[in-house]
């Protein structure tokens, strides 16, 4: 009786020992966006009109924050407005990488950092306010200047706390006739801490939506030289018709260095270390894919409303992230189609060669265990031996 138990769980087993791997892999754990993001932004980019859903974190009071972000063309009071801090925690879960295994059965564009002044003091000659409202815990206005100067010291003297050494980086937008978002911080629009991991304790200023016109999509990274003392980490949702890519920021997909050991560190290490060894590979300017596929009706009802979505469109996710100094925010990241709409999630599971060498290991366990049972009618003693390589086999997979 023994052996014919024994042969039978053989017998079973031995179905998982086909061509085609045969492996049941059990998801351990999705990855949420690294730890270290400072800076986070959806990017909504559709018939000529993007939409940048913005969330930054800032250490410091709320009184001495500022935040300006560049536009290309004009926003209106109707186009700025409160954002929904869950889109970003909808978006990561969608997206999210993916841990196996083997089983046998922000926004960004901040300047900050300065304190602000009283407000006080007019719209100046070579600077256009075009117009100041309120939004969520932000007070709001639109800008435009033909000098740099005159917009650092106008908004110095209208309480925006902009340093001097800001002028240098708002020129080179003023240069290209772009238009600013500036918002003052009440304290009811920060909250909390800032996203996990980003260090000292810190403010979570509340997201801001802003929408306008442009030719191509872009994020104004250039603007948070003003604001970064060392290495940040942005990470970037790129709602569009198409996966899309930089073209000044090189482009690349998160690559698997080494296996992933489960018993040796949590997935969330193991996949930053890999999110971080492919932007170092990449080069200091560089974005990393991290996911790109085709949202599905679900998943755009689902972020629908508080990104302005057609529930009745089609639209592709592509997430980016990257871990940048300051002295290499030399441009905005601009963004095109890719050349395809090639889906790409990071997941990782057994080392292949480890596979590989359980599954012939099994295999060969399992050729010996019918060799022995062919043998074990002559021969009692063998029943013993075909009960251990049984014991055996079980344990290996």
């Amino acid at each position: 009786m023994a052996v014919r138990v024994g042969f039978l769980m053989l017998s079973v087993l031995a179905l998982r020992c086909g061509a085609d791997g045969g492996y049941f892999f059990s998801e351990l754990q999705s990855g949420v966006p690294a730890a270290s993001a400072d800076q986070r932004a959806v990017l909504v980019y559709r018939d000529g009109r993007e939409t940048l859903l913005l969330q930054t974190g800032y250490e410091g009071e709320p009184g001495d924050f500022a935040w300006v972000i560049p536009t290309p063309t004009q926003a209106g009071r109707e186009d700025v407005v409160a954002g929904a801090e869950e889109v970003f925690a909808e978006l990561a879960r969608i997206t999210a990488p993916r841990g196996y295994v083997w089983d046998s059965g922000g926004g960004g564009c901040m300047l900050a950092g300065c304190a602000g002044g009283e407000g006080g003091g007019g719209t100046r000659e070579a600077v256009s306010l075009w117009e100041q409202f309120s939004v969520g815990g932000y007070e709001v206005s639109v800008l435009s200047a033909e000098d740099s100067a005159e917009l650092t010291r106008w908004l110095g003297d209208n309480g925006y706390g902009v340093p001097a050494v800001a002028e240098p980086v708002l020129r080179r937008y003023t240069e290209r006739d772009w238009f600013f978002v500036a918002l003052k911080v009440r304290e009811a629009a920060a909250a909390g801490t800032a996203p996990p991991g980003s260090g000292a304790p810190r403010l979570r200023m509340g997201p801001i939506r802003i929408t306008f016109a442009t030719e191509a999509p872009v994020f104004p990274m250039h603007i948070s030289t003003v604001s970064t003392r060392e290495q940040v980490g942005v990470h970037l949702y790129v709602i569009a018709p198409h996966r899309i890519e930089s073209t000044n920021y090189t482009t690349g997909q998160v690559e698997e260095s080494r296996p992933f050991n489960p018993r040796a560190e949590s997935f969330e290490d193991y996949y930053e270390s890999q999110l971080r060894g492919t932007v170092r590979a990449l080069g200091p300017r560089s974005l990393a894919v991290e996911y790109a596929g085709a949202l599905s009706a679900e998943q755009i009802t689902a972020v629908a409303e508080p990104l302005g979505l057609d529930v009745s469109g089609s639209y592709y996710l592509t997430r980016l992230s990257t871990f940048i100094r300051p002295e290499h925010m030399t441009e905005d990241i601009r963004m095109v189609p890719a050349p395809t709409d090639a889906r790409f999630r990071f997941e990782t599971g057994a080392s292949p060669t480890a596979v590989a060498t359980a599954k012939t290991a099994f295999c060969g366990l399992w050729l010996l265990g019918v060799v022995l049972h062919v043998r074990a009618a002559r021969r009692r003693a063998t029943r013993a031996v075909l009960l251990l390589v049984t014991v055996l086999v079980a344990l290996a997979v």
